[in-house]
């Protein structure tokens, strides 16, 4: 599965303007499937380096988990989608 670059973010679950741009971030990305209904939760650390956190998960379950990591981790969460005019 190829990534998309994390300098862009296009769309912000949660909005933190002093770390908008910055590291360390959550990102969902979605996956490409047939139904086109999984997504990708990642941690990225910098530019470079990034941790897998859900390689295949449903978007509803991907929230559910990131609103458990930011009671302990708030750090700013990102979702990129595709096909949507924003």
């Amino acid at each position: 599965m190829k990534l998309p670059p994390p300098s862009a973010p296009s769309k912000s679950l949660r909005d933190t303007p002093r770390r908008q741009t910055g590291y360390p971030h959550y990102r969902l990305l979605p996956v490409q499937t047939e139904a086109g209904r999984f997504h990708c939760l990642l941690f990225y650390v910098s530019a470079a380096d990034y941790l897998i956190i859900e390689p295949k998960i449903k978007r509803h379950l991907a929230v559910r988990k990131l609103a458990e990591f930011l009671k302990t981790a708030t750090y700013p969460v990102y979702e990129t989608v595709y096909g949507a005019s924003l």
